[in-house]
């Protein structure tokens, strides 16, 4: 059951690759509000409460890792489009179509191996 659940989560959606665009985007500006945070210890003056080369590893931490994980989510929705794409699902399916002389509606075949092949634009370049 919990295998159908993923299948149906991971497979249908780009949602859980946002989700890791958005971790990412949130590891930034966790990098960010720690460089405030740093910064304000050194404009006060106060930088003995700072333990030596804690704050600079954990703000070069945060900022690569938040890099790496945005990254990797930009070229997971990147593949994640090539995939929905790659699967050729028409974008919409055309219930009936109607002739302008009868006003009768012609029934369209609701199997999708029945439809037409896709027009490739390629062929149309001379």
């Amino acid at each position: 059951m919990l295998r159908l659940a993923s299948d149906g989560m991971f497979s249908f959606s780009l949602a859980p690759l946002r989700l890791g665009l958005l971790l990412g985007a949130v590891f930034l500006l966790l990098a960010a509000a720690e460089l405030v945070y740093v910064l304000s210890f050194w404009v006060r003056g106060d930088t003995s409460s700072l333990v030596p080369g804690w704050s600079s590893l954990i703000v070069v931490i945060t900022v690569s890792s938040g890099f790496s994980i945005l990254l990797i989510g930009i070229l997971g929705i990147y593949v994640g489009m090539i995939f929905q794409e790659v699967k050729r699902r028409p974008i919409y399916l055309i219930k009936g179509q109607t002739l302008d002389s009868e006003r009768t509606a012609l029934p369209v075949a609701r199997d999708a191996s029945k439809l037409p092949a896709p027009i490739n634009h390629g062929d149309l370049q001379g």
